[in-house]
């Protein structure tokens, strides 16, 4: 017996395995880096100080000592904002990990996408612009242009 449509010049159409082979499962990370690392660059000039009142000052004795802040991570990168539902958001990157932050965020074991202990004081949309902070220290502003 001849298919339905053979004389039409039809061609059937694919089985769902088929299609479901043709695509790729999952789906693409939305926090990758669109833009290449190079166009992103720190706005303040080199590394902050490691937050001891003196360079080689002596520690003060009579209790415990404080453990050194952690420096700056040099793989951290500031991605690009989203404006949504009125409020900013940073898409920002250390090392594998990614995500977005609001002013008020902290770098901590749930954020590792922030460096440890520095807080988002502004992210400026219009701007494109991005500050983190960490106590006495000065701030660090990032820049996507």
């Amino acid at each position: 017996m001849p298919r339905a449509g053979a004389g039409l010049g039809l061609v059937p159409l694919p089985s769902p395995q088929q299609v479901s082979a043709a695509v790729a499962l999952g789906r693409l990370d939305p926090f990758s880096n669109p833009v290449p690392a190079a166009v992103v660059t720190p706005s303040s000039t080199g590394p902050s100080a490691s937050g001891s009142a003196a360079a080689g000052a002596p520690a003060r004795s009579g209790g415990p000592v404080a453990p050194a802040p952690e420096p700056f991570p040099a793989d951290f990168r500031f991605t690009g904002v989203i404006f949504s539902q009125g409020h900013a958001e940073a898409l920002v990157q250390t090392g594998s990990q990614s995500g977005s932050v609001r002013v008020g965020a902290v770098g901590m074991a749930n954020t590792p996408w922030l460096p440890k202990g520095w807080s988002v004081t502004a992210i400026d949309a219009k701007e494109g612009a991005l500050t983190l902070s960490r106590g006495s220290e000065k701030p660090r502003r990032f820049s996507l242009i």
